[in-house]
């Protein structure tokens, strides 16, 4: 039974599926150290439909046969602020097009304070979201900052969605419109796979404790396999027969975001260490950062702040520092 399921894996070219290491992680990839104890698998279609436009999907087992399997969806970089009611949105939108012709605002004016909120998004020339720099959003600041309070600049962040499966190849008849006993039975016989199929209720009680959902079934190999064997298994029937996986719990359809969030209010320039003061300790620090970053690293709030031309932490934001404690600028 294992010879055959791993070839069958083979054929199906799976992508990669080993463990996250916490200290080997793309940087585009910020979410990665979350799922560290998760095995990284394909983005798998099959599972959830929305999972073909995810970023990323992340699976930790349960138990022997069952796995939680997380969605991760990129969330638009957003720059969020408060203005009084007094301020016209549209005087609002002609300086947020001056910055970048490709922001969005979206505000919402029935409230019952003085003020109202307001988002900007960026969209690209394909009409996409796209990522909001760090230079864009000191430009918008800059521009906004008479007239806007609480002002936040958020990027890199996600949603993480999720789907538990008790069992990876337990099915519910009543999903489908058509026989899924007959067709389970013929995938495993045309494909040589020794398992059987198990009836584990007769719509009465199912597995899932949902006396609407119809017969249930478990296809139960007839010797022991790895968690990846048996989502490789899952994956083939469902691809060739249109049959996939039961949830257990329902799907977190408005998963938590999660992301860095910068306060613009308390931006202080050259500020690198975040103490409310800029003196030559934030100089040494950038210095320190760009030379040893493994040992010394900035903070969120504290690479926003250090970044004096907006170019990236360089050491040119160092020296720009120092000329400015010298009064040389």
């Amino acid at each position: 039974m294992k010879k055959r399921l791993l070839s069958l894996a083979a054929s199906l070219m799976v992508t990669a599926v080993s463990a996250v290491s916490a200290f080997a992680y793309a940087e585009d990839e910020p979410y990665a150290e979350k799922f560290a104890d998760c095995i990284k698998i394909e983005k798998s279609e099959w599972f959830y439909d929305l999972s073909d436009k995810c970023e990323a999907v992340y699976m930790r087992t349960n138990d022997k046969h069952g796995a939680t399997v997380y969605f991760i969806e990129r969330y638009p970089d957003t720059i969020t602020f408060s203005v009084s009611k007094d301020v016209d949105e549209t005087e609002l939108e002609k300086l947020i097009k001056e910055v970048d012709n490709g922001l969005i605002l979206q505000y919402w004016k029935n409230t019952p304070t003085d003020n109202y909120d307001c988002t900007v998004t960026f969209k690209n020339n394909k009409e996409e979201y796209d990522r909001i720099d760090s230079k864009t959003a000191k430009k918008l600041y800059e521009v906004l900052k008479d007239y806007a309070s609480a002002f936040e600049y958020r990027y890199d962040q996600y949603i993480y969605n999720y789907s538990a499966y008790d069992y990876l190849t337990g099915y519910e008849a009543k999903q489908y419109s058509f026989p899924i006993e007959e067709k389970l039975n013929e995938y495993l016989k045309s494909n040589d796979i020794k398992a059987s199929l198990l009836k584990y209720s007769s719509g009465e009680e199912t597995f899932l404790g949902n006396e609407s959902a119809g017969d249930t079934f478990f296809i139960v190999p007839d010797e022991d396999i790895t968690v990846m064997e048996h989502y490789r298994l899952a994956k083939s029937i469902a691809e060739k027969t249109g049959i996939s996986p039961s949830r257990v719990s329902p799907t977190e359809a408005g998963g938590k975001v999660e992301g860095i969030t910068i306060n613009a209010d308390d931006y202080i320039k050259g500020d690198s260490n975040c103490d409310s003061t800029v003196d030559m300790s934030d100089a040494v620090l950038i210095m320190q950062s760009i030379a040893n970053p493994s040992k010394y690293k900035l903070t969120a709030q504290g690479s926003f702040n250090a970044d004096t031309d907006g170019d990236g932490i360089t050491s040119g934001d160092a020296l720009a520092i120092q000329k400015k404690l010298l009064k040389l600028d």
